[in-house]
């Protein structure tokens, strides 16, 4: 485990491990469907919801994600949109719903 709490305290935490956020939706509009992040060191790739396209972004350089660079760093991107993909089967065992 890696406490947060440097980080209210205003320090830098080594980041040892991307670090994966998800939100599903409910309702009629979303049925259950989930929309994902991943932050690994400066880089972030994200989706705004279940129907839109994945943004890259460098959130030292940009940090208000202004410019999406998603079609300029393909390695990067690669590299994220696996390790997303890998979390994306690992949280799919567990049931959004009993």
């Amino acid at each position: 485990a890696v406490s947060l709490l440097p980080l209210f305290r205003g320090e830098e935490i080594k980041q040892i491990r991307d670090l994966y956020f998800v939100r599903r939706e409910g309702g009629s509009v979303y049925g259950g469907k989930s929309y994902e992040a991943i932050v690994r060191g400066p880089w972030k790739l994200m989706q705004n919801s279940p129907y839109q396209p994945l943004e890259l972004y460098n959130l030292v350089d940009d940090p208000t994600e202004q410019r999406d660079l998603i079609s300029e760093k393909p390695p990067i991107l690669n590299a994220l949109r696996e390790s997303l993909r890998k979390q994306i089967q690992r949280g799919g065992v567990v049931p959004w719903q009993p």
